[in-house]
Formats: structure tokens, C-alpha cells, sequence
């Protein structure tokens, strides 16, 4: 990022084993609560400035937000916002790197955690909140991965096994409408060859989308082993600000169990990256910043640090649309 090249430069630049690259990212608001005051909560404050030492400084972070999100005047939306981009980033190069194995045999992203709270590299901040990036490790580091890759005038689906057994596993293709529509559906069934990336099918661009609009696509890949999803990827088609995204509807609830909540959110249209936060009790939840389709439910259970804390969580949940408008 420090040379100002676009995400896709990351297939360029494939070596053996990519010890350390990274993109920066504000920490998360509740870590940010606790080293300013509400007067200093803005891009440009002193307070702000001196907790961001990278040379290059808060303006080339910004600029890569606005290369692929609407920024609107909010603060609190460009700190989130700057989380989504950094785990967008760091997923390009994990993916391009376990794709190119075994050429490339290892991938160390900078950095795992901070000495300080700061607007930095890692994925888990100074307080221990897991920031964007950290939740979609869990995903683009699964021993087993489908990977989708917009190549030339080709849609590459890719799966990555970084295990010494191999499987039987269904490959599920679904190309969806944001309405939920299913516009492409396919399903192959492949076997997945122990320590082995191979693409398991390639399609020309333009007969996958046709005469659809791509702002209004979503394309979703699944691995299927013994009838459980072990892996899932998406793609779409233009930068996250280009997509048609409407007015999120959703339902939810939160119910207690034990020492853990459990949230469950039912979506009535297409969620896109789809976050929780809980600003006045930390913790950590299951799953955050993922995409729903409409009809879809999941649940999240959310573990505070301190399991004998007594105040009850103000969860705040948004998507991307929420952040850019």
C-alpha cells in the first residue's frame, strides 16, 4: 500500500513465502472512546493524529476508502468503513498467495496485534476487540478454501486444501440477484486432493453475467462435505461503492443464555457486510461483517471479556449501506 497500487497488484507480486505486507485501519470505536473525548473524534484532530505513526499517515488511508467506499461526513462510518477495506485488502493477498501454492508456501500478514491503541496495521486492537480483518481470517485461513477470482475475461473458482488428506466435496455456484433471484446455479462434484490448489471450474465473464447489471449481482461459492458448508466465498462485480444496494431490512433478537447472547437476525433483503458492535461491554462475537441473503437466518453469539458483568450489551447493528449514506 506504501507504493499507492490497487488491491489486484497483489497477483502481480506472488513470492515463496510472504512474511510480512499490510493495510492500516482505525481501531475500533470502543477503543477509540477510551483515549479521546468527544471533541476530538474527527479525522483531523490532534488526539487522533498522534496515535497515527505511519509515515504516510491518515490521508493515504483515506485514500483507499474512497477508492472503493462512498465516505459520507460521519466519523464513526470512516472508522468501520476503514476496518471493511483493510479486510478486503488483506483477503486479496492471502487468497492470491494460497492460490499460487505451492510456488508460494506461507503468508504472514502485518500485524496480528498493538503495543498501544492506534490507528495501525493489525486485526486485533490494543483493548483486544477483533477488528474486520480478524473475522475473515477465520475464513480466508481455513485449512480448506474455495477462493473466486475475476481473471482476464474468466471466473476462476479455486479450492485450496492445506491438508495431507483429501476429500469428496460438492462445489456450489450460485450467481444471485440482490433481490435474492437466482440468476446462475451449478453444483459439480469434485475431489479435493490432499496439500493441492487446483481451479475446479472457469467460466467466461460475460455468459455468467449476461445482460444483467453487474452492480446488481452477487456470485457466492460453497464447499459442501458430508452435507456441511465448510468453506464459503462471494464475489461481486464492481467496487462496493458501485453496488445497488437498498435500504436494509432485517429482524432480530437477542436472548441470554448463560453467560453468552445469542443474536439472531433474519434478513428480508440482501445485507451486505453486515456488523455488530457493543461499545459499553467488549467482547467478542462468533461471526461479524458477512453478507446475508434475502430469507437468509443466522445467529451470533456474543462472549463479553468479562463473563461476570453485570450491565447488559447495547448492540448496535448496521451494514454497509448504513455506513455510505
Amino acid at each position: 500500500w506504501h507504493g499507492g497500487d490497487e488491491f489486484e497488484a497483489f497477483e502481480n507480486n506472488v513470492g515463496r513465502f510472504m512474511s510480512e505486507y499490510g493495510m492500516q485501519s482505525f481501531p475500533c470505536l470502543a477503543t477509540i472512546d477510551s483515549f479521546t473525548n468527544k471533541e476530538d473524534r474527527k479525522l483531523d484532530s490532534d488526539v487522533i493524529n498522534a496515535h497515527q505513526k505511519a509515515s504516510l499517515g491518515t490521508g493515504n488511508l483515506m485514500k483507499y476508502i474512497e477508492n472503493h467506499y462512498r465516505v459520507n461526513e460521519n466519523f464513526e462510518s470512516v472508522v468501520v468503513l476503514s476496518q471493511v477495506m483493510q479486510a478486503q485488502a488483506i483477503k486479496s493477498a492471502v487468497e492470491s498467495h494460497r492460490r499460487n501454492m505451492p510456488y508460494c508456501m506461507g503468508t504472514l500478514y502485518w500485524q496480528f496485534n498493538d503495543c498501544w491503541p492506534v490507528i495501525s496495521w493489525s486485526s486485533i486492537d490494543y483493548s483486544g476487540q477483533w477488528k474486520a480483518l480478524h473475522y475473515q481470517a477465520k475464513k480466508f485461513f481455513n485449512p480448506v478454501l474455495v477462493s473466486i477470482l475475476h481473471h482476464n475475461e474468466f471466473i476462476e473458482f479455486h479450492v485450496v486444501n492445506d491438508q495431507h488428506k483429501e476429500f469428496q466435496s460438492i462445489l456450489n455456484i450460485t450467481l444471485y440477484k440482490l433481490d435474492g433471484s437466482v440468476v446462475f446455479d451449478k453444483s459439480l462434484e469434485i475431489q479435493i486432493d490432499s496439500f493441492s490448489s487446483n481451479i475446479f471450474y472457469k467460466i467466461e465473464y460475460d455468459k455468467l453475467v449476461d445482460s444483467n447489471n453487474p452492480s446488481q449481482l452477487y456470485l457466492q461459492a460453497k464447499l459442501i462435505i458430508n452435507g456441511f458448508v465448510v468453506n464459503k466465498n462471494d464475489l461481486v462485480f464492481v467496487k462496493p461503492k458501485e453496488l445497488a444496494l437498498q435500504l436494509p431490512r432485517f429482524h432480530h433478537s437477542i436472548n441470554k443464555i448463560d453467560k453468552k447472547y445469542c443474536i439472531t437476525i433474519t434478513a428480508n433483503s440482501f445485507l451486505c457486510q453486515l456488523h455488530f458492535q457493543s461499545r459499553n461491554v467488549p467482547g467478542l462475537f462468533s461471526n461479524n461483517y458477512f453478507d446475508m441473503l434475502p430469507n437468509e437466518k443466522v445467529v451470533v453469539e456474543f462472549t463479553p471479556f468479562d463473563k461476570d458483568i453485570n450491565n447488559q450489551p447495547d448492540f448496535n447493528i448496521n451494514t454497509l449501506y448504513e455506513l455510505m449514506n
